[in-house]
């Protein structure tokens, strides 16, 4: 056993030491010398592979480069063609132009004449409940021409909206039992106890609407309102009708039938009133609320020299309350006659319009001038200063009345009575 294990121990030892070609090539760095490809085994000998052709080789290798470049490189020069269409390929929609109008869809310029219509429509609703016809009927008309259909239909609406007939009252009031002419909330006025009085006798609600609105304690014989009813009574019945349902503070002296276009307001073009003083040394509970009261004696010579350079036209905004809201200061004194009748002095001031309070600072402006604390010259360098702060105080109302509102081409009286003869 010893012996056969030697022996082939020897053996392997020489076959390690053996030194091959491929070895010796390694070692040495040289190159070695082609051999013969080994045979392949799975192949039949008739099936052997061929002799390699390089150059053939290298052709083939450099066109299947080429062919694979050629299909990833586009020809800019030729277009590109399309595959063609599948059904199952969405067909191709036709291109949408942007500057083409669409017809459902409107204008700017539509839609602002659609906003412009019904701030006219609005205007025009607002004119219908204020009475004043002819203003509406002006925008209505205007409406109708370049409204939609919706808002024609909404002009012929209003223009339906007023039936019956128009009616306008003359008006005659203590104001010192009111806070005023016009309504207040939880306060007596005027307006409000007329409107009960024509609703209670014409059995249906009544709004009415008058030349000029009256202070708190301020007086009229001559106011006048208009209204608009389906009911047609006589016109005396409209005075004792009316009557029956009011205090005796307030009365109704007569009524007209009126054109539907006739505003007791926006158709007067003047308006008049009074101011009474009672012009003694001591105060008259005769007169307590009915006249103003100044205990010094007023020379009314010097009133009427200041009063002079009040008539024609002006700023009046030296007689102008701090909250009058009218919308300019501009007026016109067309007459300022002032008399004395006893221990009463009038002033009766007829203008286009007045500013609030505007009568009753005229009058204490005066008085500074009658009692001789002012000069008659003084009064233009109040009215020139255009302030209210170098006017004097503002006079009480007791004294003041609304005595005539002028209405041309309306047959309808044009003034009141007097409340202490100022003609007499």
């Amino acid at each position: 056993a010893m012996g056969v294990g030697a022996a082939a121990f020897a053996e392997e030892k020489a076959r390690a030491e053996e030194t091959t070609p491929e070895a010796l090539a390694f070692e040495t760095n040289t190159e070695m010398e082609p051999t013969e490809p080994a045979a392949q085994p799975w192949l039949e000998p008739d099936d052997e592979m061929p002799p390699v052709d390089e150059e053939e080789r290298n052709r083939t290798s450099d066109k299947a480069v080429s062919d694979v470049v050629g299909d990833l490189t586009l020809d800019l020069d030729e277009p590109e063609e399309k595959a063609p269409e599948t059904e199952s390929q969405a067909p191709e929609l036709p291109p949408v132009a942007a500057e083409e109008p669409v017809s459902h869809i409107r204008s700017e310029r539509e839609v602002a004449q659609t906003a412009a219509i019904d701030g006219k429509l609005k205007l025009a609703q607002a004119f219908v409940g204020l009475g004043a016809l002819k203003e509406a009927r002006e925008l209505l008309a205007e409406v109708r021409e370049k409204g939609t259909a919706q808002q024609r239909e909404h002009a012929k609406f209003l223009e339906e909206r007023r039936k019956g007939v128009r009616i306008a009252l003359g008006i005659e009031y203590d104001g010192s039992a009111f806070c005023g002419w016009q309504i207040q909330p939880d306060m007596p006025s005027v307006q409000a106890m007329l409107e009960g009085a024509v609703g209670r006798f014409l059995a249906a609600p009544a709004s009415v609407i008058c030349a000029g609105r009256t202070d708190t304690g301020v007086h009229a014989t001559h106011q006048v309102v208009s209204l608009d009813t389906e009911v047609v009574r006589p016109e005396r019945n409209w005075v004792r009708g009316v009557n029956t349902h009011l205090p005796p503070t307030v009365a109704v002296l007569w009524a007209r039938a009126v054109p539907d276009e006739f505003h007791a307001r926006f158709d007067a073009t003047a308006r008049t009133y009074e101011y009474w003083l009672y012009n003694h040394a001591v105060r008259s509970p005769v007169y307590e609320k009915r006249a103003g009261w100044v205990w010094r004696p007023l020379d009314v010579d010097l009133m009427r020299r200041g009063a002079e350079c009040l008539l024609g036209t002006h700023d009046f905004s030296s007689f102008r309350a701090a909250e009058c809201q009218a919308k300019t200061p501009v007026r016109t004194i067309e007459s300022l006659e002032i008399v004395r009748k006893g221990r009463l002095v009038g002033l009766r001031i007829t203008a286009n319009a007045f500013l609030h309070h505007m009568v009753r600072n005229i009058v204490g402006t005066l008085v500074y001038v009658g009692t001789g604390r002012e000069r008659p010259e003084w009064v233009r360098e109040v009215l020139e200063a255009r302030s209210r702060a170098v006017a004097a105080p503002t006079f009480s109302p007791d004294g003041l009345y609304l005595t005539g509102v002028r209405y041309p081409g309306v047959d309808i009286p044009q003034s009141g009575m007097s409340p202490f003869g100022f003609d007499d």
